[in-house]
């Protein structure tokens, strides 16, 4: 999420189908574990106006989704993607987010910064920047739902590079050239 929407298993990258999939999988990773009900994904995907075959339409892409996440699973029971009444709810561990790796591995550099041990502050921080591909969320960090977590995401990266730069002066790198 911390540039286009990119799907990978096994450092192969998959696509996630066509603009709605796409909006859909992020639209469940901005509420990564809570349900987001069928109504939010209708408004999500079709801004605000959904057509009356939005429900068949969200179940059509949910199952498209859950091919590509879990080619070899019950496409229910053993999805990443559970039915769970009002609508739907991505269950991955945050780890395998990169929005969410990011945050915390840059939580672990404020916290190895704040118990003074800035080689591993330095070191979680810059893990954490070369997460960052670009604009999160990509091509939808315009659209109103997403808002919220691309400021988010955006102050957490700015944090970081504070914090990297804090533990480069906590090293005394005040002249190195990496900051």
């Amino acid at each position: 999420m911390l540039g286009p929407v990119q799907l990978e298993r096994d450092a192969e990258v998959l696509s996630p189908g066509g603009p709605k999939e796409r909006r859909l999988l992020a639209a469940l990773i901005a509420r990564l574990g809570e349900v987001v009900s069928i109504d939010t994904l209708a408004e999500v995907l079709w801004d605000g106006a959904p057509p009356r075959s939005s429900v068949r339409s969200i179940q059509a892409f949910v199952t498209r989704l859950r091919s590509v996440l879990n080619p070899d699973r019950d496409r229910q029971t053993g999805s990443v993607i559970r039915t769970a009444s009002p609508g739907y709810r991505l269950v991955v561990d945050r780890s395998a987010v990169d929005a969410y790796a990011f945050a915390d591995l840059v939580r672990g550099a404020r916290q190895a910064l704040d118990e003074h041990d800035p080689d591993q502050a330095e070191r979680l921080a810059d893990e954490s920047l070369a997460l960052w591909r670009g604009t999160p969320y990509g091509e939808l960090s315009d659209h109103p739902f997403f808002a919220t977590e691309v400021r988010r995401l955006e102050q957490v990266r700015l944090s970081g590079l504070e914090i990297r730069i804090d533990a480069g002066l906590a090293l005394g790198r005040h002249t190195d050239p990496r900051g």
